[in-house]
């Protein structure tokens, strides 16, 4: 038998690690996933869903199940802490002047197997589409992502 979200919040709430485990478990490849569409760099994808699940975990008690499921407001949670984020770095970028290149190579992991050239043709696109990203204004690049 499933435990519903609400039962792991309810025992998270009263100290229990392992509801922990399982919500982060069940949701960690989106929030991930969401934070490297938004960054476009895994390191930074890797540190902000971190930054997440801690921020979810400290405000769990804000959370309420008649308010809607616990999936989106893990997200709501997660686009309010890019979008600060972006700020955050859109002003230090700013102020410091720095040029760094905020898009590295990107790689994606995969099941199937590519030749050298399939991988290289996808690789070309992803960094295409994060450099396109990149220049949107953010509500729009919210949007899409």
């Amino acid at each position: 038998m499933d435990t519903t979200d609400a039962e792991l919040v309810e025992k998270c709430r009263s100290g229990d690690r392992e509801a922990w485990e399982i919500i982060v478990r069940r949701r960690h490849s989106r929030i991930y996933n969401l934070a490297y569409r938004f960054t476009g760099r895994f390191d930074e994808a890797e540190d902000l869903t971190q930054e997440v699940f801690l921020k979810v975990y400290r405000t769990l008690q804000s959370y309420r199940p008649e308010s809607g499921a616990l999936e989106t407001w893990i997200v709501r949670v997660a686009r309010n802490h890019f979008i600060d984020h972006y700020r955050k770095y859109k002003t230090e970028r700013t102020q410091t002047g720095a040029l760094e290149d905020h898009h590295e190579g990107v790689v994606s992991p995969t099941v199937r197997v590519e030749t050298p050239g399939q991988a290289f043709d996808r690789k070309e696109a992803a960094a295409r589409v994060h450099r396109l990203l990149a220049l949107l204004p953010e509500d729009q690049r919210e949007a899409v992502i």
